[in-house]
């Protein structure tokens, strides 16, 4: 039998539930969500609004200017009064909530050299008698080995925030978990975020040392608000399966 995210899986009692989004799908959205990526503080305040109910917004700078036409223009975005802008629909909303992410990361991890890459993957499992679901944001295969990464866009100013420092330890542990279920002994693991966690100031000095340290202790990789930029976040996934 070739070898595939799903047989790979399938020798850990773990089954696909359902269908991922087709490549032509996420292709269709890859320009905008480059473009989240690669200015995310403009987008940061959009996000607020677009992934949430209608509110009204006057864009602050010349980049968000550009980021609502460009998504209007994608029709994702609609502009429904004066300084009114909302999202076209559910399936934009979840996009703009944290979706464009993940499929930021299935491009990167493609560009990265991955043989086979799925993002929103649903799967069933069974341990002896037990039974359940999960979903996870991406799995990416490199011959036999499988990399799993949980996308995570968040605040990105997390020195004030203690509420978001502490969901970052729990998508620590739950990235942890997932390669502890559903991986092999070759297998990784990456948490990927919109935290800015170092400070290049300081010589990159970790602004959150509880989570960077521990993610050394669990051999998880993290990619964070410094990766963010096409060109730096794809040798990061070249990296996971060096």
């Amino acid at each position: 039998m070739s070898t595939s995210i799903k047989h790979l899986l399938a020798e850990r009692e773990t089954f696909p539930d359902g269908d991922v989004r087709s490549h032509e799908d996420l292709q269709s959205r890859h320009k905008v969500a480059r473009f989240i990526a690669e200015n995310y503080r403009d987008f940061e305040p959009l996000r607020l609004h677009l992934a949430g109910n209608r509110h009204s917004f006057d864009p602050r700078t010349e980049k968000q200017r550009q980021m609502l036409s460009f998504m209007r223009d994608r029709n994702l975005v609609q502009k429904t009064g004066d300084s009114v802008y909302e999202a076209v629909d559910l399936d934009a909303r979840g996009f703009f909530s944290g979706r464009w992410l993940e499929e930021y990361a299935y491009f990167a991890a493609l560009a990265a050299g991955f043989d086979e890459v799925e993002t929103g993957r649903k799967v069933r499992w069974r341990v002896g008698a037990d039974e359940g679901f999960n979903e996870i944001d991406l799995i990416a295969r490199k011959e036999d080995r499988l990399l799993f990464v949980s996308c995570k866009a968040i605040k990105s100013d997390i020195d004030k925030a203690k509420p978001v420092r502490d969901r970052l330890i729990t998508y620590l542990h739950e990235a942890d978990n997932i390669v502890d279920h559903f991986g092999g002994p070759d297998d990784r693991v990456a948490l990927f975020c919109t935290a800015d966690l170092y400070d290049e100031y300081q010589t990159d000095k970790s602004r959150f040392p509880p989570l960077t340290g521990k993610a050394r202790v669990l051999d998880v990789d993290i990619f964070s608000l410094e990766d963010l930029a096409w060109n730096d976040i794809v040798p990061c996934f070249r990296r996971t399966m060096a």
